[in-house]
Parts: structure tokens; C-alpha cells; sequence
């Protein structure tokens, strides 16, 4: 696969171009001019709603 098929399946998944999310994760504080890798590797994960409410049906 390349990575332009990968942009490609992400944008079909998800409906939202790479700038689309990195747009998002700015407005949302994850990312910005003092992030570091190793902040980025050791950032809590944020579950999605949708596996949130799966969790909570188990």
C-alpha cells in the first residue's frame, strides 16, 4: 500500500483530509509548536465515542 492510498482509505473511513485533522487536533490543544515526540508517544488515548459505548454494553 502506498501512502497515498493510506490518505485515500483514511479520507473514505472517515470522510476528512489529513488537514482536515490536523486542524482538529490544534483547535483541540493535542498539537501545537511545543509538542515534542515524547509527549506525543506517551499522550493518554482518547477513546472514540462509538468504542466508549461498546465498553459500556459489555
Amino acid at each position: 500500500m502506498t501512502f497515498q492510498a493510506y490518505l485515500d482509505d483514511i479520507r473514505k473511513a472517515t470522510g476528512k483530509t489529513p488537514d482536515d485533522l490536523i486542524a482538529r487536533a490544534k483547535r483541540e490543544g493535542l498539537i501545537g509548536p511545543d509538542l515534542t515526540a515524547t509527549r506525543l508517544a506517551s499522550a493518554p488515548r482518547r477513546r472514540a465515542p462509538r468504542a466508549q459505548a461498546k465498553a459500556a454494553r459489555r
